[in-house]
């Protein structure tokens, strides 16, 4: 699914030696997993495999029997033991500890771009992992390989808020931040929604997000929690919140628990900021 655009950027990445790759593929959510056929490569993509179906099909790649069936291509060794693609393509040295990720289309270049900057900046407070090399010809950029975190939303969002204050938050009156939404969509349903904003009375905190707040975007790294994939903007504080609403095994009871850690203002309008969290979200993120 993916092959053509692994090889393209395999004959970028120069001078490097090749390595044979085995692929999975999953055309229902469009990913794929590019695996070396040794025990360090297998036992990393062990984590992928979660479900009772997904356990056997990893058995029978640890006992080398899939690999027969397996499509199989050469790839530059710079891509690592193993690599994964899905939005982006990530490829995980073990030996080095680095990751290597890339655009998985021409069309994301300046977003990908965007996002690597910014977390090169975080990294330096200590929010996301360090990234030794940024190439914009490519392009792609390679960053110090963080570990899996055992996930517990109170510290996320503890840390989360600690974020926010390092990077300011901002007090402007709704009708100011609604009036900014309305510039930035023509349509018709959110505006009459954002109209719904126009009686109100109080201020929106507002400051720099994550963007895409996820279970395989918090990892860890000497003890520390740290966030990767940042997709970064100015907006509501709740944003990063409700955007993990998304997930199946969340609700509204999860919003409510956690909005403990925000300010008295917010569990006041708390009703409010979920609206206008879910419209931003929608409006940011296109």
């Amino acid at each position: 699914m993916f092959e053509k655009r692994l090889i393209e950027l395999s004959r970028m990445l120069k001078n490097t030696g090749s390595q044979e790759y085995y692929i999975l593929t999953h055309k229902k959510h469009k990913r794929e997993i590019y695996f070396q056929n040794s025990e360090r490569a297998i036992s990393f993509i062990l984590p992928k495999f979660n479900s009772q179906m997904k356990k056997i099909i990893y058995f029978f790649i640890k006992i080398g029997f899939l690999q027969f069936f397996l499509k199989k291509r050469k790839l530059s060794n710079e891509f690592g033991d193993a690599v994964y693609v899905a939005n982006q393509i990530k490829g995980f040295d073990l030996r080095r500890k680095t990751v290597i990720s890339f655009p998985n289309n021409k069309k994301i270049k300046k977003n990908f771009l965007k996002s690597k900057e910014i977390q090169e900046k975080i990294a330096k407070k200590g929010f996301a992992p360090i990234i030794y090399r940024i190439n914009k010809k490519i392009p792609f950029s390679k960053e110090i390989l963080a570990e899996e975190y055992s996930f517990n939303y109170s510290s996320i969002f503890k840390k989360l808020n600690e974020f926010y204050n390092s990077k300011g938050i901002e007090k402007i009156p709704i009708g100011r931040y609604v009036s900014k939404l309305k510039k930035k969509t023509k349509d018709k349903k959110i505006l009459e929604k954002l109209n719904a904003f126009s009686n109100k009375k109080f201020n929106v905190f507002i400051t720099t997000l994550h963007g895409d707040v996820a279970k395989e975007n918090v990892m860890k790294k000497n003890r520390q929690m740290v966030f990767i994939d940042w997709n970064s903007y100015r907006g509501p504080i709740t944003d990063d919140l409700i955007s993990l609403l998304k997930k199946p095994e969340l609700n509204d009871k999860f919003f409510m628990s956690m909005l403990k850690f925000y300010p008295r203002n917010i569990r006041q309008h708390f009703k409010d900021y979920f609206l206008l969290s879910k419209i931003s979200l929608k409006i940011n993120k296109n």
